[in-house]
């Protein structure tokens, strides 16, 4: 394994995409890690739970997604929620009645199950390899810590200037705005197939997954709510900057080793990592005698390092599981269950509120309780990470050619994991049964009994027809996986490839964009 992923084959226009996209996460997370509870605080209330309109709301958000937006245009909805979401966060700096910023932090929430939505879809192309999933995540998640730590810095030392927040957020909408603009010009999203909305049948069909998604979000929110209300409790709310530009800290220091080990491991343990070193950083809290400096120094750090694990192998894990010809509709399940998740992690933390000032414990073995739930939930769902048995047939392929069937060449391919090494005999042989692929290919168009394979002493040429294409593979050995491979390849590549196929373009530069079905299907860093 490569300690860095290849990125020469993203162009910059899906690099522009890619940033404007995750620089969502910087609006979301600036508002559920600094801006709500500093509104609250600022406003006199009397509690927090008010920051549930913003949490319920993403499964609100989700739900009309699937229903009402889910077949406009991607990008023009993903550009009026990140407006909507600066909006509501920017007119939150200047208001005080709790009425008033509860209706705003629901707005808030709609977008954000909204907009996580159509920004996941638009990142599919960069997620489409599994052994690299976790690390393209976390640049993601690296990206984000700078503009937590300049709201943090903003939010507390210029409070008073509201304009200097405002012009903080409006950049940022900016730059959203000018990347996905640019980039859009020149990137293609993942098509989606057609199909009716039957939501209680589909929640049932990924029911292990959605339940994943529920204590995710519980994860997520109940650790950083139970944080707030100890800051509460031990008057440490005029820090609570420092506690988040610490988490920040740790999210761009850890987020790629995070990141390489989920990749290396698995996604399923990692995130349990996570998740059991957030309930130990409160297992900790009875056995401290300086509360405030534990609070203040060691907490956020192993607070950070929890939500480095979770967060990034729990949202690769719901994001490798969601089918990507029918992700818009899937994955906003997932986020609804995320949305309902972190909601009732703003309500056990109200329940156990008073529990918490008396005996911290207790949070922690509750949290320790949920994590066995957790895991057991996760056991039900299949590790996304290729194992190595699973990757050892790659090691097999040598090139990849599609014909139509016709005969006429229409997208080739050269495995990078092994460069063909024949004998000069075998060598041109092998040129030979190249060229006379196309006189086969045509004469095979005739006949009813098609070939499935042509073998030479140091490799083999498996083939497989579909209904517009046919595809040869040329491998040293022939083995059941990669027959399964090359069905799947041809399906997904007449599913992306349906409207030049169907016009019979047969030019190989409208075919070039495979590489990235060469890498979904077969694990390849194309």
């Amino acid at each position: 394994m490569n300690l860095f992923p290849n990125l020469k084959h993203y162009s910059t226009y899906s690099w522009l995409v890619l940033v404007g996209t995750g620089v969502f996460g910087a609006f979301s997370w600036n508002l559920h890690f600094i801006i709500e509870f500093s509104t609250l605080i600022n406003s006199n209330a009397s509690s927090f739970i008010f920051i549930i309109f913003h949490l319920f709301f993403i499964s609100l958000g989700s739900i009309s997604y699937i229903f009402l937006f889910r077949n406009l245009d991607s990008f023009v909805l993903y550009l009026i929620s990140s407006t909507t979401l600066c909006f509501s966060m920017v007119t939150m700096l200047f208001v005080n009645k709790i009425w008033l910023i509860s209706l705003l932090l629901g707005i808030a929430g709609y977008s954000i199950g909204i907009g996580l939505v159509v920004a996941h879809y638009n990142l599919i192309y960069f997620f489409e390899n599994p052994q690299m999933g976790a690390r393209m995540y976390s640049l993601a998640l690296m990206s984000i810590a700078p503009f937590m730590i300049i709201e943090a810095f903003i939010d507390r030392f210029a409070r008073d200037k509201k304009w200097i927040n405002l012009s903080f957020l409006v950049l940022i909408l900016i730059l959203i705005f000018s990347s996905i603009l640019v980039g859009k010009r020149k990137f293609s999203l993942f098509s989606q197939e057609e199909e009716k909305v039957e939501l209680v049948n589909r929640i049932g069909k990924y029911g292990w997954s959605s339940l994943f998604a529920l204590f995710w979000g519980f994860f997520f929110t109940n650790t950083y709510y139970s944080t707030i209300l100890l800051f509460q409790i031990y008057e440490l709310t005029d820090y609570l900057y420092h506690f988040v530009i610490e988490v920040a800290f740790i999210f761009f220091l850890f987020s790629y080793p995070v990141g390489l080990l989920a990749d290396i491991i698995g996604r399923r343990i990692t995130v349990t990592i996570g998740f059991i070193i957030q309930a130990l950083a409160f297992l900790l809290l009875p056995f401290i005698s300086d509360i405030n400096s534990y609070l203040l120094i060691f907490f956020p750090l192993t607070i950070g390092l929890g939500f480095t694990f979770s967060i990034i192998s729990g949202i690769v894990l719901m994001f490798e599981t969601t089918p990507k010809k029918k992700f818009k509709l899937d994955f906003s399940i997932h986020i609804i269950f995320v949305g309902l998740g972190m909601s009732s992690g703003v309500l056990l933390g109200e329940i156990i509120k008073s529990t918490i000032q008396n005996e911290p414990m207790y949070l922690s073995l509750i949290l320790l309780f949920i994590i066995i739930m957790a895991v057991v939930v996760l056991s039900q769902i299949n590790e996304t990470l290729p194992s190595k048995k699973e990757l050892s047939w790659r090691q097999t392929l040598r090139y990849i050619l599609v014909f139509s069937h016709n005969g006429t060449l229409l997208y080739n391919y050269e495995f990078s994991a092994n460069k063909l090494k024949f004998s000069r005999t075998n060598s041109l042989v092998l040129a030979g049964a190249l060229k006379a692929m196309t006189t086969l290919i045509q004469e095979m168009a005739d006949n009813e009994e098609q070939l499935k394979i042509i073998k030479q002493e140091e490799f083999s040429i498996l083939i497989e027809s579909s209904t517009k294409i046919l595809t040869a593979v040329i491998a040293t050995e022939e083995l059941s996986e990669t027959r399964e491979r090359m069905k799947l390849f041809n399906q997904e590549f007449e599913f992306v490839f349906e409207d030049v196929l169907s016009k019979k373009i047969e030019e190989q530069t409208f075919y070039q964009s495979a590489n990235l079905i060469i890498q979904k299907v077969f694990g390849e860093r194309t």
